[in-house]
C-alpha cells in the first residue's frame, strides 16, 4: 500500500478524502484531514482502519479540522519489514505521541476513540493532561474486563492458539471477513465491505491484523500486561476530561457491562446509548451518533 493515491480502489466514493503521511519513528503514517476549526483526532480500532470514520468525518468537518490516521500496518499506512516493528500497545501510544507532533495538530484537542483506539487514547489523556479538552468513547475498553467476563469465543481461541490464528487470520483473512457480519448489526453495503477489506486483501498486509488480536493481554507474562495494568490503575483520573460514551448495545464483545463499567468508574459521562447498534456502531446509526458527538462537542471548552 505505498501509493497513496486512492482513486483506484473500489471504496474511492465512500471515502472521498485527500490522502495524506506523516513520518511516525521512522514510518509513514496515511491520515485523513479534513476541514478547519478545534482538532478532533480519530483513532480506529481492528480490524478497521480510518474508513470507519468516513460518516463521521463528513458530517464534523464542516466546523471541525477531523484528522484520522491509520495505525502502523493498517489501512493505508505503511507495513514495516518483519522483526522491526513491536505491535505492542505501548508502541501504538508512543506512535500516536508522535504523530500528534509530526503533524502539528493544536492542543487541546478532542479525541474519538473505538476498539483499541480507547486505551491508545486512554493513555494520551492521561500522559499529556494538557492535550485533551474532551473524549467520545465507542465501544472499547482501557481497562481489564469486568470481573465476571472473559474473552468471547471466537477471540479465545484465536488468541489462545498462535497457529490457528496465523492459519485464520493471516492466511484466510478470517478476523477481517468474519468482522464484516458480526461487527454490524445491520447488513453492510457492498461499499462498505469493499472499503473494510480492501487494505488487507493480501496476506502481506495482515500483520497487524493479527498481531492486535496477539496483543491483548491476557496474563501477567504478556508484553501488554504492564501498560493494561497502568491505565486500569489511573483510568478515573479522566473524571476531569468531558466524556461521552456513545454505544451499540448489540456489540458481542464491548457489551453493555463494558459500558456499565465505564460508568461505574467516570460517573461524570455522558451517555448516547443504541439498543440496535453493534460494534461498528458509525455503520448502524451513523447520523444519530453524528448529530450526538457533533452536539457534545460542541459544549466542549475550547
Amino acid at each position: 500500500m505505498g501509493n497513496l493515491s486512492i482513486c483506484r480502489y473500489p471504496f474511492a466514493k465512500a471515502f472521498p478524502f485527500g490522502p495524506h503521511e506523516a513520518d511516525v519513528n521512522g514510518l509513514r503514517c496515511h491520515y485523513v484531514d479534513e476541514g478547519d476549526g478545534p482538532t478532533v483526532l480519530m483513532l480506529h480500532g481492528n480490524p478497521t482502519w480510518s474508513f470507519f470514520y468516513r460518516s463521521l468525518v463528513r458530517e464534523l468537518s464542516p466546523s471541525f479540522r477531523t484528522v484520522v490516521p491509520d495505525h502502523i500496518g493498517c489501512g493505508l499506512s505503511e507495513r514495516p519489514a518483519a522483526g522491526t516493528y513491536p505491535f505492542t500497545l505501548e508502541r501504538r501510544i508512543e506512535d500516536m505521541e508522535r504523530f500528534v507532533e509530526s503533524v502539528g495538530l493544536k492542543r487541546p484537542m478532542a479525541v474519538i476513540a473505538h476498539d483499541w483506539g480507547g486505551a491508545i487514547g486512554a493513555a494520551l489523556a492521561l500522559r499529556h493532561p494538557d492535550w485533551i479538552q474532551g473524549m467520545v468513547l465507542m465501544n472499547t475498553a482501557a481497562f481489564f474486563p469486568p470481573k465476571h467476563k472473559s474473552l468471547p469465543f471466537r477471540l479465545r481461541i484465536v488468541r489462545n492458539h498462535p497457529k490457528l490464528a496465523r492459519l485464520l487470520v493471516l492466511k484466510l483473512n478470517a478476523f477481517v471477513i468474519s468482522a464484516l457480519f458480526l461487527g454490524s448489526a445491520k447488513p453492510l453495503s457492498m461499499q462498505a465491505m469493499n472499503g473494510y477489506t480492501a487494505p488487507y486483501r493480501r496476506l502481506r498486509n495482515r500483520e497487524a491484523i493479527y498481531r492486535f488480536v496477539m496483543d491483548i493481554p491476557v496474563c501477567h507474562k504478556d508484553p501488554s500486561w504492564p501498560m493494561l495494568a497502568w491505565l486500569d490503575e489511573r483510568i478515573g483520573e479522566l473524571s476531569r476530561v468531558p466524556l461521552l460514551l456513545a454505544w451499540g448495545l448489540r456489540d458481542a464483545v464491548f457489551d453493555r457491562d463494558y459500558l456499565l463499567e465505564w460508568k461505574r468508574r467516570l460517573p461524570h459521562a455522558e451517555t448516547a446509548v443504541y439498543p440496535d447498534a453493534g460494534h461498528y456502531l458509525l455503520e448502524d446509526e451513523p447520523q444519530q451518533t453524528a448529530k450526538a458527538i457533533r452536539k457534545f462537542l460542541k459544549r466542549t471548552p475550547t
